[in-house]
Order: C-alpha cells, then structure tokens, then sequence
C-alpha cells in the first residue's frame, strides 16, 4: 500500500483536535468504579443470603473477582457513555462463561442488585442514563450466545502454515522450536514488520481467543507472551541496532494507561517506528502519570501513542490525557490511541482527546507517519 493510500485509509480516524474536550464523559460514575469492591461485597451477600446462592470459600472468592470485574466494564463503559463498550464486554463475558458453565442468571441478577445499589451512590438525575445502560446489559444477556469467534490464524495468509507451527511450540512450551521458526522466516529475507504484523499479532489474539475459549489456561497465554517478548528483542539486534538512521528524527514515546499490563503490540508498534526513521522510546506498562509527565518534559516528543487493552482502564487513560492537555497545547505534540476497546468502539476515538486512533500496530505506524510527515 502506498503512502497515499494509507493516508486515504486512515483519514477516517483523525479527529477534530478537542473543539470540546471529551463532553461525553460522567464523572458522577466514576463513583461506582472506586466503589467496586464493596459494591461487589454487598451484591454477593444479597445473592447468598437473600437468593440463596451457595458457594463454598473458593467459589465465593472467584465469584467475588467475577462481580468487581462487571462493575469495573460497566463503571467504565457508562463514565464514557459508550454502549459498545458494555455490548462488547457482555459478548466476551456470554462466550466465557458458557465454556466454564456458569448460569448466566447469575449475572442478570448482579446487574438487577447493581442497578439498586448504585443508584444510592449517584445523583438522581443520573439515575435513568443508569437504567438506560443496566437495560441493555439485561437485554444482551437474554440473547443467545453468539456463535464461537472465528480463528486470527487465516488460512489465505501468506505465513499461515509459520503462525501455526508458532502457535503449537508456544502452547507446547518449545521455546527453541518456536525461535527456529521465526529465525526460518528471517532467513527467507521477510521484514520485520511483517513478522510482527502477519505471525506476531495474529497468534497473540489467537492465544487470546484460545485463553476465551477455555482452550488453554492463563499460564500459557503468559508463556506465549514472554516468548515472543524475548523473541523480538532478537530480533531488535537483527534488524534494528545495525539499522543506519540519518539526520533529525521526530520522537515517540509510547506507554500503556495505568493498570494495563497488555504492552506487547505497543512496543510492536515502538519497533516499526524506530525503523521508519523514528527516535522512540518504549516506557511499557505500569506507568506513575506524573513521572510519564516529567519524561515527557525532558524527551520532548512529537507524538505519543497509548495503548490499552481492557475496557476497566479507560477511566485511567482519560486521566493521563488530561494531565498532557495543558502540556501538548504549548508544545504541539500529537497523541495517539490504541488497542481492543477502539476495535469495539468505533465512536471511542471521536469522544476523546486525541489526534488519531487505531486498530492494529500497522495501522499505528502509518497513522503516526501521517501525522508527521503529510
């Protein structure tokens, strides 16, 4: 694709850069985010002394989990009065839980109680736009469960056969194979981006469909992540520490919101950059907002790409952009989203304050070429 043709691709995305700032935004919610663990206490009590749910101490715990995880989506999802957001959560929550075999009137009745115990925590004029959302969270557990999510792996991709045997050494623990595999593909000159974007990333949403699916557990999906990590710093010595750059190059700094710790197709979207000619730098996951602030400060970037990954950490991402308005409105930095919730949510992008979002590493590599050099 060309440049030309990218930029036209991509276009849709860019945003009107913050006429108003983010006037979709609640924060009369955010009260039930911060109040999830005893909102979650309280529900649980209710279904086992009033409804006479019974569970023993293991089941209760993971019960517990379970009920401050719906309360963190749908905290989020309502902050931001997005629909998509909660939609989607309940789709992938319907999926999960049909594979492990929990009733899901379980959930129905903790989004009936959530409804009623919420309501003594906002305002009462907000309390419609929370029966609004409780409704269609209602509404979408009554459906039936969608039919299973389709394979990453696609069969006309042209290193299928490569992303499968990836995927079947990493679900095997050959760690050695799975190296082999790609150095395979390296030998046959194929560049960097397309082994991140045509094996990396498809197999890593496919562990993740897998992990969904019940297929595999949560010890393989961290395995498969921390060798593919280690793949890649591999191949950073490969391609990139002998990689010439000439003249000024702008600056990229790209970091993960608070609480995210999903920061591989970040630092996917980190090397690309550095190969077009950018001076990144990849800070990761678990970032303090305030030092990020201070990076920023000493770093001077002409762009900075976020990424999240759940839809309970958007709250955190409204709060480090806001912390940078004052200071990319002086400096002219440009800021950049992505990850799953801007697949989902395809008006997250416009409610925003940010310059561009996108739905995959490449599509963030183009984007932030665009906004440099178009």
């Amino acid at each position: 694709m060309s440049n030309e043709s990218g930029f036209k691709l991509l276009k849709i995305h860019f945003l009107l850069k913050y006429n108003v700032l983010m006037p979709y935004i609640n924060r009369d919610f955010l009260v039930l985010y911060d109040s999830r663990e005893s909102l979650a206490r309280v529900i649980l009590d209710i279904l086992e002394n009033k409804y006479n749910v019974k569970l023993n101490s293991v089941h209760r715990e993971v019960c517990l989990t379970d009920i401050v995880y719906h309360i963190s989506f749908f905290s989020n999802a309502i902050f931001l009065n997005s629909l998509p957001i909660l939609i989607s959560y309940i789709e992938w929550l319907k999926v999960l839980f049909d594979k492990i075999g929990v009733p899901i009137k379980q959930v129905v009745m903790v989004f009936e109680l959530l409804e009623v115990e919420a309501k003594k925590l906002i305002p009462e004029e907000k309390h419609e736009r929370l029966e609004n959302f409780i409704n269609i969270a209602l509404e979408e557990l009554g459906k039936p469960v969608r039919r299973e999510p389709e394979s990453f792996l696609k069969e006309d991709s042209p290193f299928y056969h490569e992303a499968k045997l990836y995927l079947s050494n990493l679900l095997d623990g050959k760690r050695e194979e799975a190296i082999r595999v790609i150095y395979g593909i390296c030998e046959r000159g194929v560049s960097l981006r397309d082994i991140y974007l045509k094996v990396f990333e498809p197999v890593l949403k496919e562990v993740g469909r897998l992990w969904q699916m019940r297929q595999i557990t949560v010890v393989h999906e961290h395995y498969a992540t921390a060798v593919t990590q280690f793949v890649m710093s591999l191949l950073y010595e490969k391609f990139l520490t002998s990689y010439e750059r000439k003249g000024t190059r702008p600056v990229f700094v790209g970091c993960t919101t608070k609480g995210e710790k999903h920061s591989i197709g970040l630092r996917m979207v980190t090397d690309l950059l550095d190969l077009e000619g950018f001076n990144t730098y990849y800070i990761g996951s678990e970032i303090h907002e305030d030092d990020f602030i201070r990076f920023v400060e000493e770093v001077n970037p002409q762009i900075i790409g976020i990424g999240v990954t759940l839809g309970f950490n958007l709250k955190n991402l409204v709060s480090l952009l806001e912390k940078l308005r004052v200071y990319r409105s002086s400096r002219g930095i440009k800021i950049i989203c992505g990850g799953y919730p801007f697949i989902t949510a395809e008006d997250l992008g416009r409610m925003l304050d940010i310059d561009g979002y996108a739905t995959n590493a490449g599509q963030a590599v183009e984007l932030a070429r665009n906004l440099i050099y178009e």
